[in-house]
């Protein structure tokens, strides 16, 4: 079986932020891009109303056999939820610049959500 690939945005939600690295990865590999419904530039989906919708919207697409998550920022804790609710599904799970929905206000980081406002306002809240 040919390796398949989940590549999960941030939430500015473009199915596209991980097809750079998707096109110099081998062309057999399956490889599926989510974007994330109501938020940043991708219009809403009547049925994704919360986080758990949109974990829901990964995990109905998760195969029998087990796939690779790769995971960006707000992706990488949706990764982390179906990893936890289905670890026999999941392969490798690669994490970049996430904080799987940790606090992180004791280490000084920036706030990012009214520049994402600001550049999205239509998004969901």
């Amino acid at each position: 079986m040919t390796r398949h690939l989940f590549f999960l945005p941030g939430v500015g939600a473009d199915p596209a932020f991980w097809r750079p690295l998707g096109d110099q990865l081998p062309a057999d590999w399956r490889k599926t891009y989510f974007g994330w419904p109501g938020l940043g530039n991708q219009p809403a989906d009547p049925a994704i109303s919360s986080y758990d919708d949109l974990i829901g919207l990964v995990e109905a697409q998760l195969p029998d056999y087990p796939v690779d998550l790769l995971a960006h920022s707000m992706g990488g804790a949706i990764a982390l939820s179906l990893a936890l609710r289905h670890p026999e599904r999941i392969r490798k799970l690669v994490l970049t610049v996430t904080s799987g929905g940790v606090d992180m206000s004791a280490f000084n980081a920036e706030d990012w959500r009214p520049d994402y406002r600001r550049e999205y306002p239509e998004a969901a809240d």
